[in-house]
């Protein structure tokens, strides 16, 4: 049971789901001060399988959510970082701007608001 709840349930999700979730990617970008009023970017790329669906309940109620808004689900099995709301997804052949993500209890995926970007 302990191996289950040490990351256990994210390896046995990315198996049963890994194979039918989309491939895609997240990408990065980081700012760095150049030390003279400017900045440089750098990009990252990193691997995810996702899907994409209707929007939830939650994500309908929530500030700013618009029609065409979407819930994007995201394996955590195998991601080397963690989403957040300046990174982009590439799902589906489509980029999706990110708010709104949220770790689900089991830590298997992140559930996040994706808008075509």
């Amino acid at each position: 049971m302990a191996a289950l709840l040490n990351g256990g349930l994210q390896a046995v999700f990315g198996a049963a789901f890994g194979a039918v979730y989309l491939p895609g990617y997240l990408l990065r970008t980081t700012l760095t001060d150049d030390g003279e009023g400017g900045y440089t970017a750098s990009h990252s790329v990193h691997a995810i399988k996702g899907q994409v669906d209707q929007a939830s309940e939650r994500m309908r109620r929530a500030e700013g959510y618009t029609d065409g808004d979407m819930r994007i689900i995201v394996l955590q099995s195998g991601v080397t970082v963690e989403p957040n709301t300046d990174d982009l997804a590439i799902l589906g052949g489509k980029v999706w701007a990110l708010s709104g993500i949220q770790a689900d209890p089991a830590i298997t995926h992140w559930e996040m608001t994706g808008r075509l970007g």
